[in-house]
């Protein structure tokens, strides 16, 4: 029998079926405390750039134009928004001392305000 040649739709599913992993496996490590720390900062917007970038490509081998055209559109203006989202929020760090002086805490926060302010705090 003669094997087939990978048809378009073909490799869009197996771009879909990676994105899904890696989100799943992300997900995982997550649930696990393990986080991914990117050279690049804020790194929650590298990973929906990733996740963007992938179904670009399968709406590309899907050839689905139109649709491309529209939802990159709003795709664009979503980015731009979360780039400025996530570049205003930055973290700040506090150092506290114990009475003796033999350890320290370090209080990783952040407060981002959009109409309500919200905070995190990590310790």
């Amino acid at each position: 029998m003669e094997e087939k040649p990978a048809t378009n739709k073909n490799r869009a599913l197996m771009c879909l079926s990676l994105l899904l992993l890696t989100d799943i496996a992300l997900f995982l490590l997550h649930l696990n405390n393990y986080y991914l720390r990117p050279l690049l900062k804020p790194p929650e917007f590298f990973l929906l750039l990733y996740n963007v970038v992938f179904l670009v490509i399968i709406l590309i081998l899907l050839k689905k134009v139109y649709t491309l055209l529209i939802s990159g559109f709003f795709l664009a203006i979503f980015l731009l928004f979360a780039l400025i989202f996530y570049s205003l929020s930055e973290y700040k760090y506090e150092y506290f001392q114990s009475p003796k002086e033999t350890q320290t805490l370090i209080v990783k926060y952040s407060m981002v305000s959009m109409g309500e302010s919200s905070y995190t705090y990590e310790f």
